[in-house]
């Protein structure tokens, strides 16, 4: 669809990087309720948001903000993606007399970038302010009144935008909050405690369970009561183990997203935890030994993301997420499945078009092999074919999954954690 440029704009501060909006949609909508729709973005830049207008006689000079965990996406109102947004949030914003605001959050795909301002607040603020300029268009001169919310990663979003744009909006709901440990460390958690408690978990649960023992520790030997004691008081709901299959392909895709800058960041780690003494590789349980994987093949058949949700088949957080055309791999099946548990694992390309790449495997279904990725390079994931050779090898999930253990929190409360090892 053509664009159509747009004019105007509300007063006050503005960010250069986002002073040519225009909208590519606008009409109105009977469903779920009646609304006017306005689709757009900021020329030269992956900025896109999406706006909800009540009719004139429902508005009260008021806006609500939804930011999402993930960037990418600025539809969500519209079709909301699992687990990432609150259900039904169109209805809800018109019956309290406002229109909502969405954005991609300055990206076309669910990673940061390089430039976190651009994500953690500069494209919020560039969509809300624009939305107040076509609201006083179409309500009649006003300031409208804005109220900003997220949970989980839009909770860190939602503080920042109230923190460096004053004036945009007037409130915010920050809700489901993380702390600087919370990634990779709870995840990290959950991959430690899945791997010695795999065939615990339906004992743990009976325990759990109305009319059940109420001793979840009952019939664990001492590493695996040590897992489930340190997983539990780090947060984890012992509850919530019923559905640990479910929960271990959840948190593994999601962990994909990191691994990449886990290596990245800290090499030195994924050495020092087969190498040096007080981490656990280097003295390695046999419950850690036996879960060795190193295995190569090829890739049988490559099933893409439109693909997979035509088969109605669980696909990554990745997967499902990098991009609107359902081109990425969500699943690949190999020529010879190697023995072992393979989740977790890294999925080295060693021949093809992306030779060098890493993919990580966030479950196993039957004979089809759920990938989840990070931000390096993933675009050229498109390009991965059947015969493509690939190395798979668990050694960097292993040592992630004792990573929590050697991060203490900086004294300067700085995202960074330092490491150390336990001895």
């Amino acid at each position: 669809m053509d664009k159509m440029s747009t004019m105007g704009g509300p007063a006050g501060s503005r960010d250069p990087m986002f002073d040519a909006p225009y909208v590519d949609i606008d009409e109105w909508r009977d469903q779920p309720v009646r609304h006017r729709y306005v689709h757009g973005g900021f020329e030269g830049t992956e900025c896109r948001f999406s706006f909800y207008f009540p009719l004139v006689e429902r508005y009260e000079g008021r806006f609500f903000h939804m930011l999402l965990p993930v960037t990418g996406i600025e539809t969500a109102a519209i079709a909301p993606p699992a687990a990432t947004t609150l259900a039904d949030p169109i209805p809800f914003t018109i019956e309290s007399g406002a229109y909502l605001v969405e954005s991609n959050q300055g990206r076309t795909v669910m990673f940061l970038g390089d430039d976190t301002t651009i994500t953690g607040y500069r494209a919020s603020a560039a969509a809300a302010r624009y939305s107040q300029a076509l609201a006083a268009e179409m309500y009649g001169a006003h300031r409208p009144y804005g109220y900003i919310y997220g949970g989980s990663g839009g909770t860190y979003k939602t503080i920042a935008c109230l923190e460096n744009c004053p004036g945009v909006w007037d409130g915010g709901v920050p809700f489901v909050h993380p702390t600087n440990m919370s990634l990779p460390c709870n995840l990290t958690l959950q991959g430690h405690a899945i791997r010695v408690l795999r065939d615990k978990f339906p004992a743990i649960v009976d325990a759990l369970e109305p009319g059940g023992s109420g001793d979840m520790y009952s019939g664990l030997n001492t590493e695996e009561r040590e897992a489930l004691a340190e997983v539990t008081r780090m947060g984890f709901p012992p509850r919530a183990w019923f559905s640990y299959e479910r929960i271990a392909l959840a948190y593994t895709g999601i962990l994909a997203m990191f691994l990449d800058n886990m290596l990245k960041w800290d090499p030195e780690y994924f050495k020092d935890f087969w190498t040096v003494p007080g981490y656990l590789g280097q003295n390695p349980p046999e419950s850690l030994l036996s879960e060795r994987v190193q295995h190569k093949t090829r890739i049988s058949k490559v099933i893409k993301t439109k693909e997979a949700a035509s088969l109605g088949t669980m696909v990554s957080m990745p997967a499902r997420l990098a991009d609107s055309a359902g081109e990425m791999p969500a699943a690949v099946k190999f020529e010879k499945m190697p023995d072992g548990n393979l989740q977790g694992n890294t999925m080295t390309l060693t021949s093809g078009a992306v030779a060098g790449h890493v993919l990580y495997i966030a479950g196993v279904v039957g004979d089809l092999v759920m990938v989840g990725f990070g931000e390096t390079n993933f675009q050229e994931l498109v390009k991965i074919k059947a015969g493509d050779e690939v190395l798979i090898d668990n050694g960097p999930y292993l040592a992630a999954q004792t990573y929590h253990r050697h991060q203490i929190p900086s004294p300067n409360g700085s995202t960074t954690p330092t490491r150390h090892f336990l001895v």
